[in-house]
């Protein structure tokens, strides 16, 4: 049986202390990205592009665009593989977003294709008021190759934790040739999904049972995935 996950606010903030440096600007001092190699979960990768403020350039206009930290998705991200062991990726400041527009989502690439990781779960923040828990973005489901079982084992297993309001098909879908999801699936040609996660649970100062109700679902629902990856490619090697 899985231990349940229970982390205190104090661990929580302490996995967010790089994030909030510099005014939510992240630390300086540490490379733009950071990696953690899978231990147990190779065929997946959680990432959290925006766990700090990002500024990048405009691909029509060149001015800088500036976008808001998704609080909390960093340390979301950090726990959620440390219990699991699969493979993540962190931005830890804005240092280089200025000098090249895609410099995250090209070194993430490089990665996925070194390690041969199968899919990307692509962990962002949604405002309080949005009618919605979770938002999956599967690029209008063609990042998951039209399969339903993806989406069934996001609705379980968040159902599972009492996560109940999953809304597919919204705004969110990662369509946009500038989104991390979009240009993981046309670069690698692996599955993704973007999970846009309301504040409610992202909270832990206010509310450190939702966020714990969270971290629960995401590492289930990690582990079915690659559960259902595993079959898929043991089949595949079937085939050969």
């Amino acid at each position: 049986m899985t231990k349940k996950i229970e982390l205190t606010n104090e661990e929580i903030q302490f996995l967010e202390t790089d994030f909030k440096k510099n005014k939510r600007h992240g630390n300086p001092a540490k490379e733009t990205h950071s990696f953690i190699e899978a231990t147990s979960l190779p065929n997946i990768i959680l990432t959290a592009p925006h766990s700090v403020k990002t500024e990048k350039k405009s691909i029509k206009t060149g001015d800088i665009i500036k976008k808001d930290e998704d609080l909390y998705t960093g340390a979301i991200v950090l726990a959620t593989q440390s219990f699991l062991g699969c493979h993540a990726m962190v931005r830890n400041n804005y240092n280089d977003t200025k000098i090249d527009t895609n410099f995250y989502n090209e070194k993430l690439q490089d990665y996925i294709k070194k390690h041969n990781i199968k899919y990307l779960v692509d962990i962002h923040g949604a405002a309080r008021h949005l009618p919605f828990d979770v938002a999956p973005g599967m690029g209008k489901d063609e990042f998951i190759n039209y399969n339903e079982i993806y989406k069934t084992i996001i609705v379980e297993n968040f159902h599972k934790h009492n996560i109940n309001n999953i809304v597919f098909g919204t705004k969110f879908q990662a369509m946009r040739p500038t989104t991390l999801c979009r240009q993981v699936f046309d670069g690698t040609g692996i599955k993704a999904t973007q999970l846009e996660i309301n504040r409610n649970y992202r909270d832990p100062l206010n509310d450190i049972y939702k966020i714990n109700l969270l971290l629960n679902a995401l590492h289930d629902y990690v582990r079915n995935l690659d559960e259902v990856l595993s079959i898929e490619l043991e089949s595949e090697i079937k085939k050969r």
